[in-house]
Parts: structure tokens; sequence; C-alpha cells
């Protein structure tokens, strides 16, 4: 402690299992998540609660558009890696999207404007209910450091075999200079923020 901090990491016994349960992405100017202040113990506190901020409804585009990946295909990856003092998180989402179809060109073509012009948000539900939040923009109403996400690398493809493949792979990677933030606020909170939704 005299030179830093250290910190134990422990889970309670149990069983967990991977894979993405649910994926949505947003606008990063749409929403505004509420954290807690830092404290020795915990550096990177999780997000409590999320708002739509001013100006932003979700009869007008705001809020989370789900991200229909086929099951069991969703990854999540992010790669630390160290040159002198600068740390660096490479961000990999990848999943599997059915049918090659005008539909599938024009969400891709969604995916390219915000990745040139604006930002890819992120939320994700993991099969253990646990949700993470990428590429965010404002905490506690002001904005943090850049942390961008784009369409990197997807494809659209029709195998050639009958029971081939048909629809494209989702591949949307960024940096950044940590990971993850968990959201406590429980996924029953996210329900009026998601595009389509009825009660």
């Amino acid at each position: 402690m005299l030179g830093y901090q250290a910190q134990s990491y422990q889970t309670a016994c149990g069983t967990l299992s991977g894979g993405i349960s649910e994926l949505f992405w947003f606008d990063p100017d749409d929403l505004n998540f509420t954290q807690a202040a830092a404290t020795a113990a915990l550096l990177l506190p999780p997000y409590t609660a999320v708002a739509l901020r001013a100006g932003a409804t979700v009869a007008t585009g705001g809020g989370l558009f789900p991200i229909g990946i086929e099951e069991e295909t969703g990854t999540f990856k992010a790669t630390q890696t160290i040159s002198g003092r600068s740390v660096k998180w490479d961000y990999e989402i990848v999943g599997e999207l059915a049918k090659m179809s005008n539909s599938l060109t024009n969400f891709m073509a969604r995916l390219d404007a915000a990745s040139v012009c604006s930002n890819i948000g992120l939320v994700i539900v993991d099969t253990t209910g646990t949700i993470h939040v990428v590429a965010e923009r404002y905490v506690n109403d002001s904005v943090i450091p850049k942390f961008k996400m784009k369409n990197d690398g997807s494809v659209i493809e029709l195998g050639a075999a009958f029971d081939g493949k048909n629809g494209g792979t989702v591949s949307l990677k960024g940096v950044y200079s940590r990971g993850p933030l968990e959201y406590t606020g429980g996924r029953a909170s996210l329900d009026a923020f998601i595009e389509g939704y009825t009660p």
C-alpha cells in the first residue's frame, strides 16, 4: 500500500455461462448514465441508472435498438496491452445475423454512418443476466474521454451449400483505456428505452 492500493479478485463458487443473451446499440449522445464517485477500493464504480438526455425521445429515434444476433453466436472480447505508461484495451463484439436482404444492407449502412459521423454505443446482456455498457459518452451529465466503436470487418455472405450460411456477421471494434463497466439498474429498467417495446 505504500506504492499502490492492491485489490483481491474472487467470486463465489458456482457455475457460469458464456455468450451474449441480448445486444443493443444506441447513439451515445442520447443517453446519460449515473455513476457514484470513485473510492480507494472501487476506482471504477458501476452505472446505477440511465436516462434520456434533454431533447432525446424514443419516439424520435433515441433509446436502445436491438441487434438480433443468432443464438449462441455473440462474443465479446477486450484485450489489454501496455506500452510504457500507455494502457490500451482492444474491444471486439461479433455476432451472426440471419438473412441476406435489403434490410441487412440498410442496417450495415446505418452502422457505417454511425462509425464515420458519430459512434456506436452498446449495451450487452450476458447469459448470466449481467449488463455491460460499451462506448458510452455521457456520465453524470458530463462527457467522458472519447470511447469510440466502429463497424469494422462485418461480412454479408451467401454460402454455396443448400444448408450454408445466409446472412451476415456483424463485427464492432474499438479501443479504450479500460474494460467495460457494468450497469446495475436491472434489465427491466431498460425496457422503456427499447425501440418497439410494448409493455
